[in-house]
């Protein structure tokens, strides 16, 4: 019995063990996925690639859920961040004994770089690849398309996210377009 292992403080031990438990993964720095606090924000920034999809977006709502001034003028953007190549994939990873497919994978990625408003390439055009396997069951054929569309959209989410991560190294620059 725990609690009656040190003499004169029968009902100590165990909340002070509870305590030390759930202290000890912090002070290691192990910290929950996603669990990275607030991002700073960003000197003014213009996201160039094709307005018209998800990913162009998504990145434009990050930039400002982070305080980021998005801008559309080169003369008033610090940071020029430039998407491209914006690619959803599957490929088969199982098959059954009759040759159908068990198990998919899906891939998910799109091409950034990053520049200054001088055009002086900060990040050379770099992939961000998110991938994932599933189970496929022919009898759900139609969940499983509409689960993998999801599927996709959380991955891109997910790539933005790194994406954002990956631009904190510019929170200090300073400056704004004058060419």
């Amino acid at each position: 019995m725990i609690h009656g292992a040190v003499k004169g403080t029968p009902g100590l031990l165990v909340p002070l063990l509870l305590i030390l438990l759930a202290t000890l993964p912090q002070g290691c720095g192990y910290h929950l996925r996603g669990s990275t606090g607030p991002l700073a924000s960003l000197p003014p920034t213009l996201v160039k690639g094709d307005e018209s999809t998800a990913l162009n977006d998504e990145v434009r709502q990050v930039l400002r859920d982070m305080k980021t001034p998005v801008v559309d003028d080169i003369e008033q953007a610090a940071l020029v961040v430039s998407l491209s190549s914006e690619k959803k994939q599957r490929r088969v990873l199982s098959v059954n004994a009759s040759g159908r497919a068990e198990e998919y994978e899906l891939i998910y990625s799109f091409v950034y770089g990053v520049a200054d408003a001088k055009g002086k390439t900060l990040v050379s055009n770099q992939t961000i690849q998110q991938v994932l396997a599933i189970q496929f069951d022919e009898t759900q054929v139609n969940s499983i398309v509409s689960e993998s569309e999801q599927l996709y959209d959380d991955m891109r989410r997910s790539a933005v996210r790194d994406l954002a991560r990956r631009l904190q190294k510019f929170n200090g620059l300073s400056g704004t377009g004058a060419r």
